[in-house]
């Protein structure tokens, strides 16, 4: 027999109309969006959320390490802040909209009746023994999330609930067979929440009375005025122009000027009708988001050389009243919704001087401080000061804007026998409820708390639990249709139909030949249809020669077309909604992405053109919301192991570090059948990119800041403590000095690292074997030149004559066995473009560079990849060397340091190079080698080595390469 339950959980919705979500360059992300949001109040922050869209007008986030529903909410879906979205440093995209119901931040299923978090810190996945999250199944507009509760297996999906008027959220559950009990957490009340009926598995209730303690009441929305937990706009207030108290408001001369207010003409002072502010007090809300009619704020001016938009408003009641509230609202689609100001008083005849520099010692009374940024930019902001008792009586109010630009639209305050509806008639009780349909589980309340009780079961349940929440006649109209039998129907199977049907076409360019390399340009489709941002920031080929493209916003493409001329390229949508995926290798034709959330698998069941599937390989990274914890990178060794590295989270403005956990600021690996996570080296900084050799041989490079001196390029064989950063050791002691890199490079060469690739292409075969550096912020590629001199890596690196668009990021070998780069700007950068795709052809040309390097305790060993002209080889005028130092410390970044002049300082950012004198230089037999006779020749963090000579036949070749010394040998001879 199938039977119903059902029970009630905090927060009711309404259906409302709701305006369009505003998008960073509109674009769509899909149907899903893994990421770490803040969702305020019980839900917390979701380091892993999975956030299903709802219509348009809502979504809910499954916490994928938890495996709770960490919140379900209507009239909105993200606010998307941060620095993949709008630049930020700090912000993670925020819950947007009225919660429907959430959870507390602990798991969401029991493990032996057990709901407390056994996990040691707060970070990273439950135990695979108590769950472990599966993956995410696409079937048209729904998802379909899937994992595993100790021995049972779980598949839900999400939908609203018309119930009666109410909106609420329906989640279907499939339940695998279990030999053991299970208990699910459906929602959490807040504090004080307690049950309001009796709970007898059909039906449960919790409820509470909302309190405010604050002095100071901050709401958000973006639904209509009314949705305001403090009230929207009112026109019955005792400021407003229509209450017959001759109450006024007006700016402060000498701070910014209110917008149109006309300046007095030279000589004459501000009249009050000039100065009078009537929008503020006539009861008339902005009617959207760029309102600027009925809307106040200040325009910039010039203070000391810098724009500010700071300024005042300034409040007479004409008379000393008992102030009970004051309420300010603002609305606006970005940053000009934010309210930040603080508000003093005074119940004096005359007002003291509203010009203060110092308002408390001029005689004004401090009543609050509000700062309405911890709601995010855009929608509605409402602000409301008031405490039990009242605010005092006051006849003067000062509003200190400390950001004038934000769009005011009204300014109520409620005092004498003008009161707050939410004064007068009080907040009403609120409910939360959920009712669910299926067979053999019921609903209990366990304090402020709802659970599903699962019994042992053979074979499969299916199950739909309803949630709503609201006042007492929310419920009342919800109840109905909560208790109205209905069969729960079998979520989807089989994917639906592809959503991107068609691939946009653009037409690349062939570089032309005119040196040892052409670069060719893979156009890329900036202006799509889905408004998607293409800052290309991994890629791997698949069999078939495609390529695979992931974009920093979390989109994969599938690319064809690549072949000798580019006539024709075809940009296929392939996957959305992923981790800033910044690392993808393809792997047996399956393609694997590397996100903040950690590796996941790309799969296309029906075999038409996208992702029906993102399965995941292993989430037990951890993370945490700083802004800076990059997940860079993905390769695989020769045994299919697969390597990726983690940023450490550097706090905003690039000196010292957010909250450490393990994993920051280190290379990690998985196993090949992803059931493990290991650590091979620590101590890195922002380590964008790696690459394993064939014989294991691991490379990163490491960016200047705090610990890092300057970039440096890794050379690791076994686990290490590279690039020194001191929080991200994680090892007990701190080595004194971090393990040694095979070079440092100064910010001329690389202020940005990206990766490394490993030349294996046919079409290179002068380098095959050769390691390539590839710089993200110079937006160049580097041949290294190693050496080893007893036991110890070092070496350099020399440019190679090749220009790109965007940055260089990630490379890898095509199937015409040529270099293929991409890279992103998304941050300090000297890429011209967002995204950059370029093939790298080496062609007939000589390559006209050195590709060895030795050094000794008489000099440096040059080898060229061709015979050098015997005349300007052999002059010891055609080079040029320098050496200097680096200083290792907690400091960001470090001076140049003079190695022959330790007394000689200067300021960081200025050479302070010394020079050393070539007395000789010799070419070998052959014409290949030269060897330059150094004078003063010693070990050092840098050193330059520039030439100007000819080739033998008559080409001039100039350049310069930038080299470390850890040792010195003694003078091998050339090589033979």
């Amino acid at each position: 027999m199938r039977t119903f339950y059902a029970a009630v959980v905090p927060a009711l919705l309404v259906a409302a109309a709701v305006p369009a979500q505003d998008k960073p360059r509109g674009m769509d992300y899909g149907p899903t969006l893994m990421t770490t949001f803040e969702g305020g109040g019980l839900t917390g922050t979701t380091h892993k959320g999975l956030v299903v869209k709802l219509g348009d007008d809502g979504a809910v986030a499954f916490d994928t390490e938890l495996l709770r529903v960490a919140a379900a909410w209507t009239d909105g879906w993200l606010r998307l802040r941060g620095t993949a979205y709008d630049g930020s440093h700090g912000p993670m995209p925020a819950l947007r909209g009225k919660k429907v119901f959430e959870t507390r931040q602990a798991p969401g299923w029991a493990s032996g009746g057990d709901l407390a978090d056994p996990r040691a810190i707060p970070h990273g996945p439950l135990p695979r023994s108590w769950g472990q999250y599966r993956g995410m199944w696409l079937h048209g507009d729904t998802a379909v999330v899937g994992y595993r509760v100790g021995d049972m297996d779980v598949r839900e999906a999400y939908g609203f609930a018309d119930l009666g008027g109410v909106r609420g959220v329906a989640r279907t559950l499939e339940l695998g067979p279990s030999k053991v009990a299970q208990t699910l957490v459906v929602l959490d009340g807040p504090d004080g929440a307690a049950a309001g009926a009796p709970a007898a598995g059909q039906l449960a209730v919790v409820q509470w009375q909302p309190q405010v303690d604050d002095l100071v009441e901050l709401a958000a929305t973006p639904a209509g005025w009314s949705a305001l937990p403090m009230g929207g706009p009112a026109a019955d207030d005792y400021l407003d122009s229509a209450s017959g108290t001759g109450a006024t408001v007006a700016f402060v001369p000498g701070f910014a000027v209110a917008h149109g207010a006309k300046a007095p003409a030279d000589g004459e002072g501000w009249a009050s009708e000039q100065m009078a502010l009537p929008r503020l007090r006539d009861g008339v809300a902005a009617a959207n988001a760029d309102d600027w009619q009925r809307s106040v704020w200040f325009d910039k001016r010039k203070v000391d050389g810098q724009d500010t938009d700071d300024g005042r408003f300034v409040v007479d009641l004409q008379r000393a009243v008992d102030v009970a509230r004051v309420s300010t609202f603002t609305w606006h689609g970005a940053y000009r919704s934010i309210q930040q100001y603080d508000l003093y008083a005074s119940a004096a005849d005359a007002a003291p001087d509203a010009a203060a520099a110092d308002p408390a010692a001029a005689g004004w009374s401090l009543l609050a401080t509000v700062d309405s940024a911890s709601l995010g930019q855009g929608d509605k902001h409402g602000v409301s000061v008031a405490k039990k008792g009242g605010l005092g009586s006051w006849r003067h109010l000062l509003f200190v804007v400390r950001s004038g630009s934000a769009f005011f639209s009204e300014i109520d305050v409620f005092a004498d026998r003008f009161r707050a509806a939410v004064d007068t008639a009080g907040r009403p009780q609120q409910h939360l409820a959920a009712a669910v349909r299926g067979d053999g589980a019921a609903l209990a309340v366990d304090g402020g708390r709802i659970v599903l009780q699962v019994p042992p079961h053979a074979g499969t349940l299916r199950l739909q639990v309803t949630q709503c929440g609201g006042d007492a006649a929310a419920l009342a109209a919800a109840l109905p249709a909560l208790q109205a039998p209905r069969a729960v129907a079998p979520l989807p199977n089989k994917p639906a139909p592809a959503r991107w049907t068609q691939p946009v076409v653009t037409k690349g360019f062939v570089g032309e030949v005119d040196g040892a390399f052409a670069v060719d340009t893979i156009t890329i489709p900036f202006d799509n249809p889905y408004g998607s941002r293409m800052r290309t920031g991994a890629f791997d080929f698949l069999p078939d020669g495609r390529a695979a493209v992931s974009t920093w916003n979390g989109d994969v493409w599938l690319v064809s077309g690549i072949d000798g001329d580019l006539d024709r390229i075809e940009w296929q949508r392939f996957a959305t909604g992923l981790f800033d995926p910044l690392g993808l290798k393809v792997v047996d034709g399956a393609i694997y992405v590397h996100g903040r959330d950690g590796i996941t698998i790309l799969r296309d069941e029906n075999g038409d053109g996208e992702a029906d599937c993102h399965e995941s390989f292993n989430n037990q990274v951890f993370i945490t919301p700083g802004f800076h914890e990059f997940a860079f990178d993905l390769q695989t060794d020769a045994e299919g192991n697969f390597y990726f590295s983690k940023g450490a989270p550097v706090n905003p403005g690039g000196r010292g570090f957010m909250k450490i956990v393990p994993h920051h600021g280190a290379i990690l690996k998985v196993s090949k059948d992803g059931s493990r996570i290991d650590t091979v080296a620590t101590g890195l900084r922002a380590p964008n990119g790696l690459a394993v050799s064939p014989d294991g041989v691991i490379t990163s490079g490491d960016n200047e800041g705090t610990y890092m001196p300057r970039c440096r390029l890794n050379w690791i064989t076994k686990p290490g403590f590279y690039a020194g950063v001191a929080p991200c050791a994680h090892r007990d002691p701190v080595p004194d000095q971090p393990d040694l890199p095979l070079c440092w490079m100064p910010m001329e060469i690389d202020n940005s690292s990206g990766g490394q690739v490993w030349v294996t292409g046919k079409g290179w075969p002068d380098l095959q074997g050769r390691l390539l550096h590839l710089s993200y912020g110079q937006c160049a590629a580097y041949l290294v030149l190693k050496e080893e001199v007893d036991g110890v890596v070092q070496g350099g690196v020399v440019r190679l004559p090749a220009s790109f668009s965007s940055s260089c990021m990630r490379g890898r070998y095509g199937p015409d066995g040529q270099l293929y780069v991409v890279g992103l700007q998304g941050w300090q950068t000297s890429a011209a473009k967002e995204g950059g795709f370029h093939r790298v052809r080496r062609t007939d040309k000589p390559l006209g560079l050195p590709t060895a390097l030795r050094t000794c305790d008489k000099g440096v060993y040059l080898t060229f990849a061709e015979p050098l002209d015997p005349e300007t080889a052999a002059d010891p005028e055609s080079y040029g060397v320098q050496i200097w130092g680096y200083l290792y410390s907690p400091n960001y970044g470090s001076p140049e340091l003079s190695l022959l002049h330790p007394e000689r300082k200067v300021e960081q950012g200025k050479p302070n190079r010394d020079d050393l004198k070539v007395t000789a230089a010799t070419l070998s037999a052959d014409g290949t080698q030269v060897f330059l006779a150094i004078d003063g020749m010693q070990t050092c963090h840098q050193m330059k080595v520039t030439w100007d000579v000819d080739s033998r036949d008559g080409r001039n070749l100039r350049g310069e390469l930038h080299n470390s010394i850890h040792r010195l040998a003694k003078d091998p001879g050339f090589a033979r």
